[in-house]
């Protein structure tokens, strides 16, 4: 089934290192004590060399030129040891910073799934909506031919949509042959058939997710799957008197467990949010058939605008 306000819907929308110097030695001078000490060894070397043969001299170490002083001779001023030339100072290190935060990766923009001139098999799985109930000429003014008109010519459809089928009865009749379709495009809406007939929701999402699972495994296609628009909107929930409010959180039960479903399957499964979109425009009674419940010509014109807006949104599609 289709919703008056899936049809009311229009366009979606980051120191300084400095080397020091190194401090000369100081000279070393010799003191008075030095000097009676060298007094009395001539003396005493005088005296024994008048009784008996020279002795080797005694040497003591030099401490400024590591060598021994000859017996007899001054003491010799040590020299001041020159000081190693200062090394050159390193080039001053550029200011530590904070190490910068790595650049986030630029996201790559997808190219567009389908080049304009390339023709593509279109797929569309669903129920009365999809085939197109509520037109006065459901082959041609349905969503789904609508649509199929936009893509670039010698493009193919094969609409699988069976008035009043159920999700679980859409993997079992429609699923297979689809598939062998080899399609390039899916478009999948059925799930208001299973909100009013109150199907186990549990049970929804495991059907969706093997949908999902064999088309994604077992073709190339990208995948459009629409949500549950706004049904306080469509006249024939509200003419039985149903709370808006408890429409619009039923509603948000299921678009969740799509959303949900959808994220498994990144890349190759998109979201069409017809539920953000039906509170964008105002109501208009000719987008809704003569049944307050499936949309008109006019209705569905709207509804392949937004598939064909989320296309473009998606990169599935160039801008016209």
């Amino acid at each position: 089934m289709a919703l008056r306000a899936a049809l009311l819907l229009t366009t979606l929308a980051l120191f300084v290192a400095c080397g020091g110097l190194t401090r000369p030695t100081p000279e070393v001078t010799t003191t008075s004590q030095d000097l009676v000490a060298q007094t009395a060894a001539k003396a005493r070397a005088a005296a024994r060399s008048d009784a008996a043969p020279t002795a080797a001299p005694s040497r003591q170490p030099d401490p400024a030129s590591n060598r021994a002083p000859a017996v007899g001779s001054p003491a010799p001023r040590p020299v001041a040891s020159s000081p190693p030339p200062a090394s050159p100072s390193p080039p001053p290190a550029p200011p530590t910073a904070a190490p910068p935060k790595p650049a986030a990766a630029p996201s790559a923009t997808p190219p567009i799934a389908f080049p304009k001139g390339k023709a593509i098999t279109y797929v569309a799985i669903g129920a009365s909506d999809t085939v197109g109930v509520g037109a006065a000429n459901p082959a041609r003014d349905g969503w789904v031919p609508t649509l199929y008109r936009k893509l670039p010519p010698g493009s193919r459809l094969i609409n699988l949509g069976i008035s009043g089928a159920k999700l679980s009865e859409a993997v079992q009749a429609q699923l297979p042959k689809a598939i062998e379709a080899r399609p390039d495009l899916v478009t999948v809406w059925n799930v208001v058939n299973d909100l009013n007939a109150n199907v186990d929701i549990v049970a929804y999402e495991r059907d969706l997710d093997r949908l999902l699972r064999e088309l994604t495994g077992k073709t190339g296609a990208q995948i459009l799957i629409g949500n549950v628009p706004d049904l306080a909107r469509v006249p024939a929930y509200t003419n039985l008197g149903i709370p808006p409010e408890e429409l619009r959180k039923e509603a948000g039960r299921w678009n969740q467990l799509i959303a949900r479903v959808a994220q498994k399957y990144p890349g190759r499964v998109y979201v069409v949010d017809l539920y953000a979109r039906s509170a964008e425009i105002e109501i208009d009674e000719k987008l809704v058939g003569l049944d307050d419940f499936h949309p008109s010509a006019k209705g569905y014109a709207k509804l392949a605008d937004v598939f064909w807006e989320h296309m473009v949104a998606y990169r599935l599609v160039a801008p016209a």
